[in-house]
């Protein structure tokens, strides 16, 4: 008898494939070359703009808004390195003067034609001054030659004694220094005191032939003025044969700020007891 047919084994399914992808936690998108480009050309743009912008303003911009600005110091003593010399029956008077200007700001300043000039003071303590009420009102609202009137020492203004150019630089750059030493001799015995004064006008841009209407400032003494006036500004031609034409203080400051609004007149006044 034939044995029974045994049923086929049947076959186990196969395992479903239960097993997602797992999700890409970076979209796509982000991982664009187009998009790292576009950053890398955001980012040179920024720093191109930011650095233009630092130059033109610390560069160009915050020295061009800086006012001009010039620290002016003088010294005045009597000379210890010469024995006084002598003229016929008396002694003069030596005096070291040492004149710096330093320049303290971010901008670069032209300085016209300098001056300075010596003046004796002579001081009359012979009680109270009878006319100290007209000379107070002479220095307070008349502005007059002195710049203070005192009731027990009044002072009169001596004439110029020495005078001459104080630098012959024509620039003087951010941070840099000018100085001037000077020897100058006046008579012992003649005053109470001397006064060391200085004029320094400086221009915020390069002069140009327009300023002056291409004539050139120089300095004269004029023996008649009174003792506040002797030193004359003058506007010289380039031509030597031609003559100088005077100008009043007020009307070359007025000339200099029509050119230059930011210009400035550097003064300095150094008194000495003798």
């Amino acid at each position: 008898m034939a044995a029974p047919e045994q049923p086929p084994t049947p076959t186990p399914p196969a395992p479903a494939t239960t097993a997602r992808a797992s999700k890409d936690p970076v979209p796509s998108w982000v991982r664009s070359n187009l998009l790292h480009n576009w950053i890398q050309s955001i980012g040179i743009v920024v720093a191109a703009t930011w650095g233009a912008y630092t130059f033109i303003w610390k560069e160009i911009l915050v020295p061009d808004m800086a006012p001009a600005s010039l620290s002016l110091k003088i010294t005045v003593s009597p000379s210890r390195r010469l024995r006084p010399t002598r003229t016929p029956g008396q002694a003069n008077l030596e005096l070291d003067v040492e004149i710096t200007a330093s320049n303290a700001s971010s901008r670069r300043l032209y300085l016209l034609p300098s001056v300075w000039q010596l003046k004796g003071i002579r001081l009359h303590q012979g009680g109270e001054d009878p006319d100290f009420a007209e000379r107070a009102t002479e220095v307070l609202v008349l502005l007059g030659p002195q710049d203070r009137a005192e009731r027990f020492a009044p002072a009169e203004p001596g004439r110029t004694l020495s005078t001459g150019w104080l630098f012959l630089d024509d620039v003087i750059h951010p941070g840099e220094t000018l100085s001037r030493n000077l020897l100058l001799r006046l008579p012992a015995k003649r005053f109470e005191a001397a006064s060391f004064d200085l004029l320094i006008p400086a221009l915020t841009q390069p002069p140009k032939p327009s300023l002056f209407g291409g004539r050139a400032l120089r300095w004269s003494y004029d023996p008649r003025a009174t003792a506040a006036m002797e030193l004359v500004p003058n506007l010289c031609p380039r031509d030597p044969s031609q003559d100088c034409a005077p100008i009043s203080l007020e009307a070359l400051t007025r000339q200099v700020k029509a050119f230059d609004p930011k210009s400035i007149f550097f003064k300095a006044t150094r008194e000495v007891a003798l």
